[in-house]
């Protein structure tokens, strides 16, 4: 029994567009780059700016505001 509560959130914060979620679940299914662009019926460009998109977000979501003292 697997318990994804701690990754949902991590998605929620990251408030992703439709075809970014599009994109991570393609990915997180285990389909390639290629796969992907033919499920999804884009470019392979769409994709690579929606994953790096997905990387930006991801590491914002991810990381702890710096408040310097």
């Amino acid at each position: 029994n697997n318990n994804y509560i701690a990754v949902d959130a991590l998605i929620e914060r990251m408030n992703l567009t439709q075809g970014e979620y599009d994109v991570l679940s393609a990915y997180m299914s285990g389909l390639t780059y290629l796969e992907v662009t033919q499920l999804l019926n884009v470019n392979r460009t769409t994709i690579w700016r929606r994953r790096m998109s997905l990387q930006r977000k991801y590491m914002l979501a991810n990381t702890k505001p710096y408040f310097p003292i």
